[in-house]
């Protein structure tokens, strides 16, 4: 199922800092028209780069100069009383020359543009209930989208927030639209443009019961150099509502209905989730829960439906000992491409969990769990659709899609249906039975990012099995912290099934850690026994961070991942070292350094990135001066690209 995505946040984080108290100066009484400039600044922006790439033997190279001068005003004030109308007016005058040198074909190209930036914000009265919010502002800044990657952003957002705050039902109205020209950096030239409406209400008549609706309407469309443009327009819907009665509020009942559609050129989804969760605390040692959740998704190829449920008894029978009962079970049908799947499921779970203090400031951790489950799975058709399954990809782990025998995989998506590049953006490995998705580092997937795939996969014959389901842990940390050891053990035990492929597995994690000043250090070793797609991966890391004295700062972090699949012969590794050194050579003037190193080694798959900054700060007075060089180059499966950034600022307040 998609995940369900909050409604509201992305106003939120591109909102403004509220008006700032100088607007509104303490004034003896009303007056039609305020205003005042508060300051005026005179700046000098100077942008060099030059993009190198070499593709199958041959090159090409792309030298950018941008030039311009900038006269800034701040200006302040208020029509007829502040708490009517104050404004914040932040425009910027100037003229902008840049050359663009491309090779091939050769030549030179030059243009001088006049600047349209400015920032503004609008305040309609701020005391009241229903106080309003205006701003808009066109701007350049420059985006880190990895460490080994900048790039430089040309945006311009407008919008507004209203509401009102009084009342049974506070509301809240939030409008915003966003344009971005994303260029430059080893990434690739991408322009979005998105218009959000968000709505909130909420009612609280009473602390035990809290009752709260969002709802949020995106439109997009994005254009990526090397990429079909993508457009689509998604809803959320969210409902929550919590209810305790009792003394001392012994029973909380919570509910959750989640709503999301989704329809792009990519995809068209719709998703609908319903949970209830009972908790009920009969006695000061005993909990009893139930949980109940329905989910039914669809998009044009894949309909599925599911009912889960799960009632538990917790008991603390010491402050150091949990114990845990719980009975649950599910059912699930998917069709698609006129195959059926229909699953059932029932099955007891038993947890245990004990902490004890040891000597020295220590602490030993202990927990255990026992599931079995009966399930049954009834197919029909050759060919299986699986839409929106939800993957998370990171360098640490290998991310496998659940269905084995998979023959097709379709698209890879984020939540908005916005579609990632194969190649670029990620890879599919087989290993053995299952097919792992992996990111590319560099890509649009970050590290630990979410994304769902579409894809095709033989049905599974029915059958009856018993799956019974093992985990252990322990962790012991010794010196208030000082050192850490922890070990996991995972096993998945299918009983049956003959005719059904079946995964079987022992995990083993064992791993070490230290944390001691100025240091931060670990190593972890996984072993994963599978009879489909069993692997070995290390994991080795450092994290040191030193004051050199007073005002210089060193850090450095080193990372290796290997992991090997004994069943292919495969192995791959990536290494990671990143420093960073600050040290403020004056009270007006600072110096930064950063590189950073990344190798992947693997099948089809090698890469090198190299990144290297050096900055200069220097603030005095009412003179700002900012220097920066950014390199950075990139070697992917033979295709070399480089890249090497200059930005001079010079800026002087009046």
């Amino acid at each position: 199922m998609v995940p369900a995505r909050p409604a509201g946040p992305v106003f939120f984080l591109a909102w403004p800092a509220p008006l700032p108290a100088q607007w509104s100066p303490e004034v003896e009484g009303p007056r039609m028209f305020r205003m005042k400039m508060a300051e005026a600044a005179a700046q000098l922006n100077v942008e060099a780069q030059s993009d190198e790439r070499t593709t199958r033997g041959e090159a090409s190279r792309r030298d950018y100069v941008f030039v311009e001068s900038v006269l800034g005003l701040d200006v302040q004030g208020s029509v007829y009383h502040p708490n009517l109308l104050e404004f914040l007016l932040q425009p910027e005058f100037g003229a902008s020359w840049q050359t663009l040198k491309l090779d091939p074909p050769g030549g030179r190209r030059q243009s001088v543009t006049s600047l349209q930036r400015y920032h503004a914000r609008l305040g309609l009265l701020r005391e009241k209930a229903y106080a309003t919010h205006l701003f808009a502002e066109r701007g350049r800044t420059h985006r880190d989208l990895d460490f080994f990657s900048r790039a430089r952003v040309d945006s311009l957002r407008y919008g507004g927030h209203t509401g009102y705050t009084a009342g049974r039902v506070p509301v809240a109205l939030d409008a915003l639209h966003l344009a971005e020209t994303v260029t430059g950096g080893l990434g690739r030239a991408t322009e979005v443009a998105s218009d959000t409406f968000t709505f909130n209400a909420s009612h609280a008549e009473q602390p035990s019961h809290e009752t709260e609706f969002s709802y949020e309407l995106n439109s997009y469309r994005r254009e990526e150099a090397g990429n079909a443009p993508t457009a689509g327009t998604s809803q959320s819907a969210n409902l929550l509502d919590r209810l305790a009665w009792g003394t001392d509020d012994w029973a909380t009942l919570n509910s959750t209905a989640l709503f999301n559609r989704l329809s792009s050129t990519t995809s068209k989804t719709r998703s609908l989730t319903l949970q209830e969760n009972l908790a009920l605390a009969v006695r000061p040692d005993v909990t009893v829960q139930g949980h109940y959740a329905f989910g039914d998704h669809g998009s044009e190829v894949v309909a599925s439906r599911s009912h889960e449920g799960r009632a538990s008894v917790r008991h603390q029978l010491y402050e150091s000992l949990t114990s845990t009962l719980a009975v649950q079970g599910a059912t699930s049908t998917v069709r698609g491409g006129g195959a059926t799947l229909a699953a059932d499921r029932v099955g007891v779970t038993v947890e245990e969990s004990y902490t004890k203090r040891l000597p020295a400031e220590g602490r030993l951790s202990l927990s255990a769990s026992w599931r079995g489950d009966q399930q049954r799975r009834t197919t029909t058709g050759e060919r299986l659709f699986v839409s929106d399954e939800v993957l998370t990809l990171t360098d640490r782990r290998p991310s496998f899609l659940l269905q084995p025998g998979v023959v097709a995989v379709g698209q890879v998506t984020d939540v908005l249906g916005v579609a990632f590049a194969e190649t670029l953006d990620y890879v599919l490995v087989v290993q053995g039975a299952l097919t792992e998705i992996r990111r590319v580092p560099g890509g649009r997937i970050a590290d630990g990012g979410q994304v769902l795939v579409d894809y095709t996969a033989a049905v599974p014959p029915s059958d009856r099995f018993a799956t019974v389901m093992q985990f252990y842990q322990v962790r012991l940390d010794l010196f208030d912290g000082l050192v850490g050891l922890y070990g996991r053990l995972n096993l998945t035990d299918n009983r049956g099934g003959k005719s059904v492929v079946l995964q079987n597995l022992a995990g083993q994690v064992v791993g070490a850690e230290i944390r001691w000043r100025w240091l931060q250090a670990g190593v972890e070793h996984e072993r994963l026994d599978s009879n489909l797609s069993p692997f070995r991966s290390t994991r080795v890391f450092q994290s040191s961070t030193f004051e050199l004295g007073p005002s210089s700062t060193l850090s450095l972090d080193l990372e290796l991942n290997q992991t090997a699949f004994p069943d292919t012969g495969r192995t791959r590794e990536s290494r990671n070292a990143i420093g960073r050194y600050r040290r403020q050579l004056a009270a007006f003037l600072t110096c930064e350094l950063e590189g950073g190193l990344r190798r992947e080694r693997g099948p089809g798959f090698d890469q090198d990135r190299v990144a290297a900054r050096a900055a200069l700060n220097y603030a005095y007075g009412k003179l700002v001066l900012n220097f920066s060089y950014d390199y950075e180059d990139e070697n992917l499966v033979g295709e070399l690209r480089r890249r090497q950034h200059v930005l001079l600022q010079i800026k002087r307040t009046f």
